[in-house]
């Protein structure tokens, strides 16, 4: 949910300063989406690199999943909820479409991690 009041948060900056709801929610929206694609890229290559140094691989596991899971849950989001409706709504709706937009990306980062322990193990037995 604190996913959610930073992104009304920021749109609503953007608003105050001159940009539409709309154009700031589809400019969030395409930058999160861009981040969630290309965001594995750099892990991938990181671990490659530090894959003996457990607490390195930890710590950027732990980031990574910050990050990715809020750039996914904001490209999730469109979905559900239109952007007049995220802020002129007064009733749960949005909230909830907001909480299904969370929900659903953790089976996405499940995914994503069991590769990542995949191919740490692998790594960590071709490097013994």
């Amino acid at each position: 949910m604190f996913v959610m009041m930073g992104v009304a948060g920021l749109v609503m900056t953007l608003e105050r300063i001159g940009v539409g709801i709309v154009t700031s929610w589809d400019a969030l929206w395409y930058i999160a989406l861009v981040l969630s694609l290309v965001s594995p890229f750099p892990f991938v290559g990181f671990v490659r690199k530090h894959f003996l140094d457990f607490e390195k691989v930890h710590k950027s596991l732990v980031l990574f999943n910050a990050i990715e899971y809020t750039c996914l849950t904001i490209s999730f989001l469109p979905i559900f909820v239109e952007p007049d409706i995220f802020f002129d709504s007064g009733d749960g709706q949005v909230a909830i479409s907001c909480a299904l937009a969370g929900w659903m990306v953790i089976p996405v980062l499940y995914i994503i991690n069991h590769f990542t322990e995949r191919m740490l193990k692998r790594l960590r037995k071709a490097g013994k």
